[in-house]
């Protein structure tokens, strides 16, 4: 049996910093009343190294939830690693409690200098809710090509190897492990993404990536879905791919950011620059709170403004606007892929993707209207409760894109 919350809180710990073990002691009843998915965030502290697995072992003795809650709330402070804090307020982030988070937020004590351990300033910028980007290798990314088909009706990609190679080398140097996928069959490409987010590798990395360059089309109007060929005739749909990322179906990824990039036409339409389709202002996500998915008879989501809490961290990104096609060059390779390595290269050690993305956007419109490009091509994103700010964070040997 463990201590009541008010004793334990009157015992002093000496490995995380007092004030901020203070914090969590005066709050131990509203924390363990507001906190759930409370097994997520013992394997998430253990995975941070902020508690051993003996610890975890002794808190999960109890097999009351609020019990376990209450034990991990008592211990923390007292044997948790120096970074604990940090670690817990990420833990919480990162499984759904980000309530919880700011219990400890609107708690903080008053007239305390800053000690060691996170200052008031990393206090507030953590607030500002920035996925977290420090594991070696910062990722795993999946790079699928389809080049070529059995469908005479569907031309080869040419230009599309330069494009993963270059690829490959840019997240090589974003500190990212690099995967790919070039026979192209429906069969190879699901079993790729399959491996790639069941890998046990993926629980000690900080984000998952996958990036699909093939022909594709939408399977309705402003539907949102892309039906992607596949090299033997058939094809996969884009929110099989999502589906993949999410909690229930990738569950080392859960709360962890996740990109997918569809480089994908979307129709046939070309945007000569009469009516410029402008889609998705970035960082204006649709309302998360109280929102659950509807699946239609094919197992698709209907209505990419949907999110569930086992779908979330999600931001899908288009190189074009539904219905429109996506532009490629037969020797250089297509002009998102082009423009995204020489932002990423100049700007991924100080921007976020998002900013980015905006900046590759603004690029491709301005290589249009200087005559570089015949027509437009708009970038579009859709996010599927992505709700921080991600910061690539490349290796210390990266600087300025050079």
């Amino acid at each position: 049996m463990f201590a009541p919350w008010w004793l334990c809180a009157a015992l002093k710990g000496r490995t995380m910093d007092a004030r901020h073990r203070e914090m969590i002691n005066i709050n131990i009843p509203t924390l363990v009343e507001k906190t759930e998915n409370i097994e997520l965030i013992i394997d998430e502290l253990v995975r941070k190294e902020a508690i051993s697995e003996n610890l975890a072992d002794q808190i999960r003795m109890n097999n009351d939830p609020s019990d376990r809650a209450k034990a991990l709330y008592c211990l923390l402070p007292k044997k948790g690693s120096p970074n604990a804090f940090r670690s817990l307020l990420e833990a919480f982030h990162e499984t759904g409690n980000n309530s919880v988070a700011l219990i400890l937020k609107d708690n903080r004590l008053c007239n305390q200098s800053p000690t060691e351990g996170m200052s008031p300033t990393e206090e507030d910028e953590f607030f500002e809710e920035k996925y977290r980007m420090k594991t070696d290798p910062r990722g795993i990314v999946l790079l699928i090509n389809v080049f070529d088909h059995d469908d005479e009706y569907l031309e080869t990609r040419h230009g599309s190897k330069k494009d993963m190679k270059d690829l490959r080398d840019l997240w090589e140097r974003m500190g990212f492990l690099v995967k790919d996928e070039a026979r192209g069959t429906k069969k190879d490409i699901e079993e790729s993404i399959i491996e790639w987010k069941n890998q046990e590798q993926m629980s000690k990395v900080d984000c998952g990536i996958v990036m699909i360059m093939a022909h594709g089309r939408e399977v309705s109007p402003d539907s949102g879905t892309v039906q992607i060929d596949t090299r033997d005739k058939k094809t996969v749909n884009s929110e099989w791919i999502v589906k993949q990322m999410s909690s229930s179906e990738a569950s080392r990824l859960h709360g962890k950011p996740k990109l997918l990039f569809i480089l994908t036409c979307r129709g046939e339409r070309t945007d000569a620059g009469l009516d410029l389709y402008r889609l998705n202002e970035f960082m204006n996500a649709p309302p998360l709170r109280d929102a659950r998915p509807t699946i239609d008879s094919h197992g698709r989501f209907e209505g990419y403004a949907m999110v569930s809490p086992l779908l979330s961290d999600v931001l899908l990104i288009y190189p074009c606007a539904p219905g429109n096609a996506s532009s490629r060059d037969p020797e250089n390779g297509s002009w998102f892929v082009q423009t995204m390595i020489e932002v990423f290269n100049r700007k991924a050690h100080k921007d976020d993707v998002e900013t980015m993305l905006k900046e590759m956007d603004r690029k491709l419109v301005k290589k249009t209207q200087d005559g570089i490009h015949d027509s437009f091509q708009v970038i579009c994103t859709t996010s599927r409760g992505f709700k921080r700010r991600l910061f690539l964070n490349p290796p210390t040997t990266f600087s300025n894109g050079n």
